[in-house]
């Protein structure tokens, strides 16, 4: 399955020195954002994907409500800082055997997953339409606005197909002087 993901100059460097990424769970100091990303964790091992104890790596499927649509510097600033991208960000680009891929929607992720967990949750169970909502996204049910995120439990640089520069959409306009997506 073709994924996309961010990761930092550093990250590329250690994926492309070690053959594998993982990523650590020192990176999230927020209790809030760790046990959001343990509960995604949980989902993956219930659904057959070993973490080994790793915390999850973050990709994308589908962006824009496109179904297979790459990310674009504008997905890019709605989830990093503009330092962060300015530091050498790039774009991953991997084909990944579906085993070790969760695919769920980020709009429920969310409002029904994350929003809760930073506001203070401990845990969050979803009823079964919801989790249904969630994880079982198709070319069909995916809505306008919407993105499929993947969760994997580690990179492999055999999957690797491409690493590049964020790259403006169409409809993106980056202002270089001010340093900002308008």
């Amino acid at each position: 399955m073709k994924l996309w993901t961010f990761q930092s100059h550093l990250s590329i460097t250690e994926f492309q020195a070690k053959g594998i990424l993982t990523a650590q769970w020192e990176r999230y100091r927020s209790p809030n954002w760790k046990r959001a990303y343990h509960w995604m964790r949980d989902q993956m091992e219930f659904e057959g994907i070993d973490c080994n104890g790793n915390a999850p790596i973050w990709a994308w499927h589908s962006c824009g409500g496109i179904y297979g649509k790459s990310p674009t510097l504008g997905d890019a600033s709605n989830l990093l800082s503009l330092m962060e991208i300015k530091d050498g960000v790039k774009t991953i680009e991997l084909e990944v055997p579906d085993e070790f891929v969760l695919l769920s929607s980020y709009g429920a992720w969310n409002s029904e997953v994350l929003d809760y967990f930073i506001i203070g949750a401990e845990d969050v169970t979803l009823p079964l339409q919801k989790r249904n909502d969630l994880f079982h996204i198709t070319p069909q049910n995916l809505k306008d606005y919407d993105s499929i995120q993947a969760t994997l439990p580690f990179l492999r640089l055999e999957w690797l197909v491409d690493i590049r520069s964020l790259k403006l959409a169409a409809n993106d306009e980056f202002d270089f002087d001010d340093n900002e997506l308008v």
